[in-house]
């Protein structure tokens, strides 16, 4: 019984102690600043990136498709869209239509 009276005693005061948390308060919104900046830092570095290779792969695409504007061999709209439809009939007559 005299241990749990002085183990009740030491709970009774540390129950009334207030804790000093002036110093941890000190800088906090600094603290929180800085750590949100410095992640905000860290996702910007890919966006930068991102943003600065758009032009480069626009003009890659440009490119590309000049290359295979210039390349190709020419046809018409109709010779294009009918190049492969004898082949496609055939196809479809001897598998039926699968739908």
């Amino acid at each position: 019984m005299n241990m749990n009276n002085k183990i009740d005693e030491l709970f009774n005061a540390a129950r009334t102690l207030e804790p000093e948390i002036s110093g941890a308060e000190f800088g906090l919104e600094t603290r929180v600043l800085a750590r949100l900046r410095a992640e905000r830092e860290a996702q910007t570095v890919w966006f930068t990136w991102t943003w600065r290779l758009v032009p480069v792969f626009m003009v890659l695409v440009m490119v590309l498709s000049g290359w295979y504007y210039l390349f190709t061999p020419t046809m018409d709209m109709r010779t294009a869209l009918t190049a492969n439809y004898n082949q496609t009939m055939y196809l479809s007559s001897l598998m039926g239509d699968r739908r």
